[in-house]
């Protein structure tokens, strides 16, 4: 794989393009994540990013995934979705945890460094939608661009616009992410709630030339797998 000097943008795939985040900022959210990965295998701690050193969006708390690919194939997919903390710190954090800490998949390993792709999902606010039924929540997503949150009590779901690659149609959409979040499949439970979100969509190849400096180590966090 060949490494890439910029990141590219995908619009087709839920993307809504932020032109700050776009035009001034995208190469390096990239590079907190690529540099968060490679404090992991350096035995580093985790990687704190120095904020007054990056763009001003990079400081504004927002909600984000970050997502691992190897040979095009998912190896680890973790965010935050509420925009609590700086942007930066949010896409470093969740970077180590998609590397090396999501359960569903084994831990990235160093010798596949050279085959990743790195995906960074950043998330709009979450939009509450006013449905009450399967129906009205079918009726009103957008297919491939809308993200979804899911809740019912304690259960909770998200799926990242990415998603409707896999699941083009919303019926299949919904249904997998009720499985997901453990709401049984084609119910309404009585306090349902569902947020919609779209997202600005970056990524590039690992580029295995680059290492970083130290860093710092920074607090843990908790994190939340986002993909099927």
């Amino acid at each position: 794989m060949a490494p890439s000097s910029s990141p590219e943008l995908d619009p087709e795939r839920g993307s809504e393009l932020d032109p700050e985040l776009v035009s001034v900022a995208a190469s390096e959210l990239v590079e907190v994540a690529r540099r968060s990965i490679r404090a992991g295998f350096d035995g580093r701690g985790r990687y704190h990013p120095d904020l007054q050193a990056l763009s001003p969006v990079l400081r504004e708390p927002r909600g984000a995934f970050v997502t691992v690919l190897v040979d095009g194939d998912l190896n680890g997919c973790i965010g935050a979705i509420e925009p609590t903390r700086p942007l930066a710190e949010v896409v470093a954090d969740e970077a180590r945890s998609a590397a090396f800490e999501d359960p569903r998949l084994p831990p990235l390993r160093e010798e596949q460094l050279a085959r990743v792709d790195l995906e960074v999902s950043v998330l709009s606010d979450l939009e509450p939608m006013a449905v009450t039924s399967l129906d009205e929540l079918l009726d009103a997503l957008r297919p491939g661009v809308d993200g979804l949150v899911i809740e019912a009590g304690s259960r909770r779901g998200l799926f990242l616009p990415q998603v409707w690659e896999q699941l083009p149609e919303p019926a299949h959409f919904v249904a997998h992410l009720q499985a997901k979040a453990g709401i049984a499949v084609g119910s309404w439970p009585l306090r349902m709630h569902c947020h919609r979100f779209t997202v600005t969509h970056v990524g590039e190849p690992w580029d295995p030339t680059r290492r970083p400096p130290h860093q710092p180590r920074a607090r843990n966090r908790k994190r939340s797998p986002g993909r099927s």
